[in-house]
């Protein structure tokens, strides 16, 4: 479990930087969804457990940070 989720962090280096650089380019909503879908999935564990919490609990807090960069960064000039 720590391993799926430590390797998709480092997958999600680049998307935070192009949302950070880029947040016109990038679908906030899309990601917001998926925080959604992800706080379903940890609404329906029954048995509380790594492998039932762990990578929802990610992927919640995952999505959820990439769609606040990108709402965040809209007001603001790209860096060149």
């Amino acid at each position: 479990m720590a391993v799926s989720i430590g390797t998709d962090v480092l997958a999600y280096v680049p998307t935070v930087a192009h949302s950070w650089r880029y947040p016109h380019s990038e679908a906030w909503s899309s990601y917001a969804w998926y925080a959604v879908s992800a706080a379903a999935a940890l609404a329906a564990v029954r048995h509380v457990s790594l492998t039932a919490v762990g990578y929802p609990a990610y992927l919640a807090v995952a999505e959820t940070v990439v769609a606040a960069v990108i709402l965040g960064r809209r007001g603001v000039t790209p860096p060149a």
